[in-house]
């Protein structure tokens, strides 16, 4: 299986992105996208294998427990928080810690 996010570039459109989840038959991929709203053209903006699709998303699920339990130990010790460093929703696990603090 396939997720392949397409986006519709048409202005007078509401539709902007669409993830589209295609079976693996003989790798036959379409050669041209359509928005499903007004049926015009689409481009591709990311086309990941269902395990990448999966990974992607373990890893981006991370990052946000990570930036809020970073929010968390921030307002914890009375500091103000105007941003996130960089570094907070790079980490690919969580901390040994995390269930106590949620």
């Amino acid at each position: 299986m396939y997720v392949t996010q397409i986006y519709c570039e048409s202005v007078d459109c509401n539709v902007r992105e669409v993830e589209v989840r295609t079976k693996d038959f003989d790798q036959v991929d379409p050669r041209e996208w359509y928005c499903p709203a007004c049926r015009k053209p689409a481009k591709i903006h990311w086309r990941r294998t269902a395990e990448e699709y999966e990974a992607h998303e373990n890893r981006d699920a991370i990052g946000r427990v990570n930036m809020q339990l970073y929010a968390r130990d921030q307002r914890a010790r009375g500091e103000g928080l105007i941003a996130f460093p960089t570094s907070v929703m790079m980490f690919d696990q969580l901390p040994d810690d995390w269930s106590a603090k949620v």
